[in-house]
């Protein structure tokens, strides 16, 4: 009878577990019950299996709630430096943003003028051309010399430029006479080349120092009935169509774009260097 006793105190020790989570059939469940009523060492045994598993269950639910926490902690952390990580990426690429656009636009050049007074100052000038054809302002007998019309283009980048320069001036005779000489003396600084007469290369007799050279044109007409002198220089193939002066005074041959329409015909009086034309012509 012991025996017996002491195998069904154990059998419901082990049912406790199910006991308590109601797992058992209710057979089982009214068995460990009226064993619990009749024994008193079971009885104790299942009050320290609730404390104990009370006691787990606390222990448990603050690994819990110090895991839940921490993974929060750390959640925030992580959302913190990806919004790091995001607003340092806008920084530098708003900041790469801006220095090229802030590059680009300290490298492009644009600048026109129709202001008389101007004349002479040539802002931001970096073309192929010395301009040998064009008088100095300082030089010109202004009492003598009328500056009928001027207009001065110039766009593009540093690297490359388009120019657009007109100057038309009235002189009076004995002025007239003696600028048409300093025209067809012009000398390169080198005294190797030297303007060339123009002979057929336009409507109006005149001199060129650049004729379709690497797309550029610097030539004076000479308007002999008005006793003016047209000065011309054209760098970067501008259009007709963009044009701020006459076309009469263009060559013969320019193209609508530019360029001639037939062979080209090169000259230049500079003396440019390899290095010069073909940073130019990059």
């Amino acid at each position: 009878m012991i025996v017996k006793e002491k195998q069904v105190c154990a059998i419901v020790e082990d049912l406790f577990g199910s006991y308590m989570e109601e797992l058992t059939n209710e057979t089982t469940r009214h068995m460990v019950e009226e064993h619990l009523k009749e024994c008193k060492t079971c009885q104790k045994k299942y009050e320290t299996y609730l404390l104990q598993t009370e006691e787990r269950s606390l222990q448990e639910e603050k690994v819990s709630q110090k895991f839940r926490r921490k993974l929060s902690r750390y959640r925030y952390q992580l959302v913190g430096i990806i919004i790091g990580i995001v607003l340092t990426l806008v920084v530098m690429i708003g900041g790469i943003a801006i220095s090229i656009f802030l590059a680009q636009k300290a490298n492009v050049v644009d600048n026109y003028t129709e202001d008389i007074a101007e004349y002479g100052k040539f802002q931001d000038y970096a073309g192929i051309s010395k301009l040998y054809l064009f008088p100095s302002k300082k030089e010109m007998n202004m009492e003598n010399t009328s500056l009928e019309k001027y207009v001065y283009e110039c766009y593009g980048s540093k690297m490359y430029q388009t120019y657009q320069i007109y100057l038309e001036c009235e002189y009076s005779k004995e002025e007239y006479l003696a600028e048409k000489e300093r025209l067809k003396n012009v000398e390169e600084v080198d005294k190797e080349k030297v303007v060339q007469n123009s002979e057929g290369d336009f409507k109006y007799p005149g001199v060129y120092a650049m004729l379709n050279s690497e797309g550029c044109y610097e030539y004076a007409l000479f308007l002999e009935e008005e006793e003016k002198i047209i000065y011309v220089y054209l760098q970067g193939s501008v259009d007709r169509r963009e044009l701020k002066f006459s076309e009469e005074y263009l060559p013969v041959e320019y193209g609508q774009d530019g360029s001639s329409y037939e062979n080209e015909k090169e000259y230049t009086m500079y003396s440019l260097t390899t290095e010069e034309l073909e940073e130019f012509i990059e």
